[in-house]
């Protein structure tokens, strides 16, 4: 029976028909923009200080909307604005802000801030109220002067003070920087005062004595009797610099119209006395020394270089010396026992303490040639030797003695020469080389107790040299050989091998059951040659191990200055590093493993694997093995 839509099924579907159709002509604007939108830009809203702005872009192709980000500009300051409470700040010249509010710094010296200016009020300067003191004068038809006592032209101002005619005068007296000083009692106001001008003769009271006694100071000392008042009297003699007993005389600038209180006129005589500054005498302190050949300086304890002048307190030489300590000015200054006389003090500069050498190292191996003994500590800057030079065996006696015995001795306490036995001995050489014909070599050598025996077999006219004391056994071929160069190694040797063939020859080592342990050097360096094989013959087991720990030098337990194949029937184990040629790198048929912890198998060239079953071993236990299946092809580099 055929199905009949209802209106609601036909609806719906002609709905979904156009979705369907609105998709594929957005995804047609879509796929016009495939090689970049062309867009166009819509709004800008630009930032401000510390808020972003940003700009809207629209594709006019496919209405892709795109915003960007503009950075917050900052605010714009100019100069630092005194704030309250103890700070300042910056106003913003944009947006008026007030920012970087921050605390006064004051400087020590101006007590300013050192960024706006303002005035530390903690270094507010309190300044003593001047008293009326004598409040008449007497009119002579000049203008007359009156001023309070303990007026200070530099902290105060004062007005009204001068006066020309007989009369009752105020007189305003206040701080002349009212801002960073107060009076005594913490006030401010401004001080008045009343003087008079009369024609009568005006009583002046007496001054009376003051403070006595001063201690020099270095600076200028004033002297000033209770009452003394500068606008009606003069002093004499009262400024004094130097420590002494002084007669101040006061007298009155006017005789005429002024008169002492006692109905004199007389100048009025004081005395008083400046002290000799008292100083600690200095003590010895720190007073032994030890030579070192340099100049030592003493300087006692509490020595003042300002007060004090001091002499015998450098020297350079081992001894008892005697420095003397003086009063720089004896007039102004004397010891607080009253004295002034020089202060001797001793002190010691003591001989140098040289360890004696030591007969550690006494024996000493013949060359043939005259040997030196030189023991272990001995320094030729302090001492000298004699004796110490023989060309036989045998045993002598070397003396050694203190080239300065004024100003060193030994440690022990004694200072003459002394005798250290040495030994000159044959030399025994750890390695013994014996030709057993004309091309083959055996070789013994001892590590402990432990004796190696090896078997080196070379081509006639190869040339071979043993450092026995490296191990290095290097093997030299000076021409050209037509059919190429062989050698072959059986046993074991510990040391290593350097096979220079030159670049013309090919070369060929044949390993039949070896083990080289290389101590000093690479184990086996081919440095020269047109080309290398390595051989391991059939049914043969070796061995190349690295023993020599961490080395900047080459980084491998075989290497080849050309191309390189290793090949045979036999195996070969090549121990704590790795295999490297500086051209190309074959394994052919060979039974392989490698244990490294860093490049196993590498050729700068190029490494290939065309048989054998090579076996890279990692260094540390805790790694899985790497095997190199015997897969014919080429390989670069690789690290296990």
């Amino acid at each position: 029976m055929k199905h009949k839509f209802s209106i609601l099924e036909r609806t719906l579907c002609w709905l979904c028909i156009a979705a369907l159709l609105l998709a594929a002509v957005g995804c047609g604007k879509q796929a016009n923009c495939v090689n970049g939108h062309s867009y166009e830009k819509q709004s800008e809203q630009a930032p401000g200080c510390t808020e972003a702005g940003s700009v809207v872009y629209i594709c006019s192709v496919c209405g892709d909307r795109r915003t960007e980000v503009l950075p917050a500009t900052g605010h714009e300051t100019g100069d630092w604005i005194m704030g309250e409470n103890g700070t300042h700040y910056h106003i913003c010249t944009v947006c008026g802000e007030k920012t970087d509010i921050a605390a006064h710094s004051y400087d020590e010296v101006t007590h300013l801030c050192t960024f706006c200016g303002a005035y530390d009020p903690a270094a507010v300067t309190q300044v003593e109220k001047p008293t009326a003191g004598i409040t008449k004068r007497a009119y002579t038809g000049s203008p007359v002067l009156y001023l309070p006592d303990g007026y200070d032209e530099n902290t105060m101002s004062v007005s009204g003070n001068i006066q020309t005619q007989i009369g009752q005068y105020s007189v305003t007296v206040s701080l002349k920087d009212p801002e960073h000083s107060v009076w005594a009692d913490g006030s401010t106001d401004s001080l008045t005062f009343v003087f008079t001008v009369t024609d009568e003769k005006i009583t002046v009271p007496v001054p009376t004595e003051s403070t006595l006694v001063y201690v020099y100071n270095g600076v200028v000392i004033s002297y000033r009797p209770t009452g003394y008042n500068a606008s009606l009297m003069s002093v004499e003699n009262g400024d004094q610099t130097q420590a002494g007993s002084y007669t101040v005389s006061v007298s009155l600038l006017d005789t005429e119209h002024y008169l002492w209180a006692d109905g004199t006129v007389e100048q009025k005589n004081f005395v008083f006395t400046v002290e000799k500054c008292l100083l600690v005498k200095p003590t010895a302190g720190e007073t032994v020394y030890r030579y070192t050949g340099q100049d030592l300086l003493f300087l006692p304890e509490g020595f003042d270089p300002a007060t004090m002048t001091v002499s015998g307190n450098e020297q350079t030489l081992a001894g008892n010396y005697k420095a003397a300590v003086s009063l720089l000015d004896d007039r102004n200054y004397s010891w607080t026992d009253g004295t002034t006389e020089t202060v001797e003090i001793f002190w010691t500069v003591e001989k140098a303490l040289i360890t004696k050498p030591t007969s550690d190292n006494n024996v000493c191996v013949y060359t043939g040639e005259p040997v030196t003994f030189r023991p272990n500590g001995f320094n030729s800057a302090t001492m000298t030797i004699s004796n110490n030079t023989a060309t036989a065996l045998g045993s002598y006696k070397a003396t050694v003695s203190l080239k300065d015995s004024a100003n060193c001795i030994w440690a022990d306490g004694s200072d003459g020469p002394f005798e250290i036995l040495f030994t000159i001995e044959e030399k025994t050489l750890p390695y013994t080389v014996t030709k057993t014909s004309d091309t083959v070599l055996e070789i013994l050598n001892s590590e402990g107790s432990t004796v190696y025996k090896s078997i080196v077999t070379y081509p006639a006219g190869s040339s071979f040299k043993l450092d026995q004391d490296t191990g290095l056994l290097t093997l030299s071929y000076e021409g050209t050989a037509e059919e190429g160069l062989s050698y072959s190694f059986s046993g074991t040797y510990y040391g290593a091998l350097l096979l220079e063939a030159g670049e013309e020859n090919e070369l060929t080592l044949n390993l039949e059951g070896f083990s080289l342990i290389g101590k000093t050097d690479c184990p086996l360096l081919v440095s020269s040659a047109k080309s290398a094989d390595i051989s391991a013959k059939s049914g043969t087991e070796n061995a190349i191990t690295d023993a020599r720990g961490e080395t900047e030098e080459t980084k491998s337990a075989v290497y080849a200055a050309c191309d390189l194949k290793l090949k045979g029937s036999g195996s070969l184990s090549v121990n704590n590093n790795g295999i490297h040629s500086k051209d190309n790198l074959e394994v052919q048929k060979l039974t392989l493993y490698v244990k490294c912890a860093d490049n196993a198998l590498k050729g700068n060239d190029k490494v290939r694997i065309s048989s054998g079953t090579p076996t890279t071993m990692p260094s540390t236990p805790t790694e899985k093995p790497l095997f190199l299946t015997a897969v014919c092809g080429f390989y670069k580099a690789m690290r296990v």
